[in-house]
């Protein structure tokens, strides 16, 4: 392929040429600044998610240590009645109507009361825990030590009602807490957790 032009046109072109150069030049620059923006953000993104890495495992370590300490702590009931802690027990809190004179908070006071599947038998001074049959509980152990010190606990409760005295269902503690409903943390260890790292 040929393409002529004449002296006059070629003359243009340089001038053209000419005028444009300052913009050529802020364009390189630019492209340049560009680059190294964009190298600095890769960079700091790098760094952030090293930071995110880190913290999250710090996070699910300690989660972790968390949910085995749990699951320590209920092991006797699992193994004695079959049922997670949160199965049976709920944690209220309620306002008692009161403020507390030094910070003008008002109080409430929590309360461990039974679930929806759990009652009390006044005749027999027994706890029924009534679950639909297609339900599927953790099997209890056939252990006679495993329990132990929840099976005592039970009794001597027992006595003091069979004493007279009232049974609540309930270990109120007066707390400095914002009104409302609490309920317990999920003990279970099913995995039914959502955690970021999942």
């Amino acid at each position: 392929m040929e393409k002529r032009i004449s002296f006059f046109q070629f003359q243009s072109v340089k001038n053209v040429a000419k005028a444009i150069d300052p913009k050529l030049r802020e364009k390189a620059t630019l492209q340049k600044k560009a680059i190294a923006l964009k190298e600095e953000i890769e960079a700091k993104q790098a760094k952030l998610q090293q930071e995110i890495d880190e913290k999250t495992a710090k996070l699910k370590a300690e989660f972790d240590n968390c949910e085995t300490q749990i699951n320590l702590l209920e092991a006797g009931i699992v193994q004695t009645l079959g049922f997670h802690v949160s199965d049976l027990v709920k944690k209220v809190i309620e306002p008692t109507g009161k403020t507390d004179a030094k910070t003008g908070k008002p109080l409430t006071v929590t309360k461990y009361l039974p679930t929806d599947i759990v009652s009390y038998d006044e005749t027999a001074k027994e706890y029924v825990i009534t679950t639909p049959d297609e339900e599927t509980v953790v099997p209890p152990t056939t252990e006679d030590t495993a329990g132990s010190d929840f099976d005592k606990d039970s009794e001597s409760f027992h006595q003091r009602d069979e004493q007279g005295n009232e049974d609540t269902g309930d270990d109120a503690e007066v707390q400095d807490e914002p009104d409302g409903t609490g309920e317990m943390a999920d003990a279970k260890s099913e995995g039914k957790d959502e955690m970021p790292w999942d």
